[in-house]
């Protein structure tokens, strides 16, 4: 099995003896050298022997994770994406009854629009809230987050016109900067023994997101007509289509938003640092102060975050294009499924991911040496999954048991490629410079990440609306061909990064490592 990517070859044997050599070093093993460099600075030697046996001792036993906090931040995490998602599956529909003029083969190009606004607005701000939340603690960002989604999600669902889905949307992207936050929250309540653990329940959370939101999305759009006994009578419903789905996921938001209130801590050490000055000590001094602008716009970190700007971009580009091809006609070139088909497509994959990020990530991170590796592996599935579509839409044509295998295969390849999007997670984490550093970092992330989401969809929707519109180019299927050739180019480009894998935690010197190296 060469062909397997995630098998370590001759290559990677050679790497694992480099990272026994400090060159490319796992998470776990900069912990331990941190601790021995400490230890060692402070003149303390221990016997080489029994420091080889304390180092198994610490590999063998993980900090135990703060489960209760974790289960907080899960929580909050949790309704956003269920808000965020709710509306994938009628946005089209969406915009065809309240642009009732625009022909369906061009519904994409204002589909691109509403759902990029949210993503440059989001741009414009996230590196503004991962600041406030370094000034004023994590918690307050957190709450301010989630009740502006609350209110975006219901406005969203009342909108009888493109402006007001518009002015929606931009709200939703104003307020929605809290992922940046929780990044950092669980940043500081992990180290590098559980980090990795820790973080695989945020795309966990997204996954889960997106099983409830498009099933709610897909199920309650339009109750009246779908369920006439229940909502046939409801005068405000038949007014409002698409309310229904969007007011659930806003209790569900709102849900969220009372936990953190009520129960969300912030650690003691980052409360001193928002309202106290702390003690001077020679070795904690430095990560009690954020990093200045000028020393997070290092190549180092740059490098890692805009290589996880890239995966977000054709990420969505994925999420954006798969409701509209399969709202198309089949002689458009799409699959013409109902609101409900589309539900049950982005549930599924929902599934997939939360197997695959609960039980394959960790498996792999430990097997292959680092979340860098992972994520060099698994671009490969992610590029694939493209080239599904134009499969899918000529399966269409033969029956519908024939378009449904083919779409399950393509949301196999799309969950295994998810796995890339929590890889360069902990990339991020691992290259900020210090604790108190983590919600610039982070926010920055999340900024460049916004500006990827803004491009995503527009073009993917766009291109779709034009190659449809233009048969003459591959059928139709430009769109999928040339997403391909973007995911490749993007995997050939992470393959030459050169980027530093030592976690903040680490106060060894910070030198340049091979972390994407080819395979």
């Amino acid at each position: 099995m060469a062909w397997w990517p995630f098998r370590r070859s001759g290559a990677g044997e050679a790497e694992a003896e480099q990272e026994r050599r400090g060159l490319l070093q796992h998470p776990s093993e900069r912990r331990r050298a941190s601790d021995h460099h400490h230890v060692h600075h402070r003149g303390s030697r221990a016997d080489s022997h029994s420091h080889s046996d304390s180092h198994s001792d610490s590999s063998a036993k993980a900090t135990p994770l703060p489960k209760m906090q974790l289960f907080i931040l899960c929580v909050m995490r949790l309704s956003e994406p269920i808000a965020f998602t709710c509306i994938f599956p009628f946005i089209p529909y969406m915009l065809h009854d309240n642009l009732p003029d625009v022909p369906k083969d061009e519904i994409g190009y204002y589909a691109g629009l509403v759902e990029s606004l949210f993503a440059v607005v989001q741009f414009l701000t996230g590196m503004v809230w991962g600041s406030l939340s370094d000034r004023i603690g994590r918690k307050p960002v957190l709450l301010i987050g989630l009740a502006g989604t609350f209110v975006s999600v219901n406005a969203f669902g009342l909108a009888k016109s493109f402006h007001a889905m518009i002015l929606a949307r931009a709200i939703n992207g104003l307020m929605n900067g809290n992922i940046a936050v929780i990044k950092s929250v669980l940043g500081e309540l992990t180290d590098d023994s559980n980090q990795a653990r820790a973080f695989t329940f945020l795309p966990l959370m997204f996954a889960i997101g997106s099983i409830i939101g498009p099933a709610i999305g897909g199920t309650l759009s339009d109750p009246a007509s779908t369920f006439p006994d229940w909502f046939g009578r409801s005068q405000f419903l038949k007014r409002y289509p698409y309310w229904l789905p969007c007011g659930v996921a806003g209790l569900l938001n709102l849900f969220g938003l009372l936990v953190g209130f009520l129960f969300l801590q912030e650690n003691s050490d980052e409360r001193a640092s928002h309202n106290q000055p702390a003690a001077p000590s020679p070795i904690t001094d430095d990560e009690e102060k954020p990093a200045s602008f000028k020393e997070i716009f290092k190549p180092k970190i740059l490098t890692v975050l805009f290589n996880q700007a890239l995966i977000n971009l054709i990420n969505v580009a994925y999420m954006s294009a798969l409701p509209l091809f399969c709202f198309t006609p089949i002689e458009k070139g799409g699959l013409d499924f109902t609101k409900q088909d589309v539900g049950t497509i982005l549930a599924a994959n929902g599934v997939l991911a939360i197997f695959i990020q609960l039980f394959l990530f960790p498996f792999l991170e430990k097997r292959l040496g680092g979340p860098q590796h992972v994520l060099k592996r698994s671009l490969p599935f992610m590029a694939s999954t493209f080239l599904f579509f134009p499969l899918a839409h000529v399966a269409a044509r033969l029956g519908r048991a024939e378009v449904w295998t083919v779409l399950g295969a393509m949301l196999v390849f799309k969950s295994i490629g998810g796995i890339s999007i929590v890889s360069g997670t902990l990339c991020i984490n691992n290259v900020a410079p210090n604790r108190a550093s983590l919600g610039r970092v982070n926010g920055l992330g999340q900024s460049l990440g916004s500006l990827s989401r803004a491009v995503g969809p527009i073009s993917s929707t766009s291109l779709f609306a034009w190659s449809i519109t233009h048969p003459q180019f591959l059928d139709g299927q430009l769109v999928w061909i040339a997403f391909f050739l973007v995911s490749g180019c993007r995997r050939c480009a992470v393959c030459a990064f050169v980027a530093p894998t030592d976690g903040w935690s680490s106060k060894l010197d910070r030198m340049p490592q091979l972390a994407f190296g080819t395979w």
